[in-house]
């Protein structure tokens, strides 16, 4: 399926006729009991020495830093993430409940993200896998990709039909982020350099073409600027994604 959209639609408008089509299919809370069914799951799982599951619904933080260090990343960056991102976008929690690796290191995270999550990583930072119900990161990388990851669940949750340039663009608009007034706003990140010397050697497509990629296309046709053109496509609009780039886009 293809999909469009002007670049002048306001993300709120565009997120909200998802959830509403979603409302309808909205899953009961999860009782004490499945949570406790998902532990014992869990942790048969898990190495038991040197790693800490946390529960911050609905998800369980599991990692192996310091187990002051994994409470802090459940408070501080699930909790504050979610919060937020619940409180401007999503009605509907994760139909599932979901599990966040956060792996101290490069070698922890190759070595563990298969013995617990069954997955290979191909991507140094961090990566949601629907089929494993889980979020799994190398947190050495930073917070960033663990706020990015937490939306694609709450996506698909409220959004089903969310096509891949629109999700992308939103994990990515927040991997830096901040609060402003009990809101999470996306600040500037690493993607605009990038992004900048793309438009200025011409390897940008048009929006209209962005915004009407497959899924299959956005990810596996890429040439290194769909998630960052997303990213700075979702925020804005047209007239001002220009004047943050301070440059013409065809």
């Amino acid at each position: 399926m293809r999909y469009a959209m002007t670049a002048t639609v306001p993300l709120g408008t565009l997120l909200a006729s998802g959830a509403a089509r979603a409302a309808a299919e909205a899953p009961a809370s999860f009782t004490d009991a499945d949570y406790a069914a998902h532990l014992a799951a869990l942790r048969k799982k898990v190495p038991q020495e040197g790693f800490t599951i946390v529960l911050e619904k609905p998800f369980f933080v599991v990692g192996d830093e310091a187990p002051a260090m994994v409470r802090r990343r459940a408070v501080n960056t699930v909790r504050w993430a979610v919060e937020r991102l619940k409180r401007d976008f999503f009605k509907k929690d994760p139909t599932e409940i979901l599990d966040i690796g956060l792996f101290k290191d490069k070698a922890s995270y190759e070595k563990h993200a298969p013995a617990i999550f069954g997955d290979t990583p191909d991507t140094p930072f961090g990566y949601y896998s629907d089929r494993h119900r889980a979020l799994v990161m190398n947190i050495a990388t930073g917070g960033g990709t663990l706020v990015h990851e937490i939306v694609h669940p709450f996506m698909a949750a409220n959004f089903p039909a969310c096509p891949a340039w629109f999700n992308e663009g939103m994990g990515s608009l927040y991997e830096q982020s901040s609060d402003r007034g009990g809101h999470i706003v996306g600040l500037t990140n690493w993607r605009l350099d990038g992004l900048q010397k793309a438009v200025r050697a011409g390897r940008v497509p048009p929006f209209k073409d962005l915004t009407s990629t497959t899924d299959d296309a956005f990810y596996h046709k890429d040439k290194g600027t769909h998630y960052a053109q997303a990213r700075y496509l979702c925020p804005t609009g047209y007239k001002t994604l220009q004047e943050v780039l301070g440059l013409k886009f065809p």
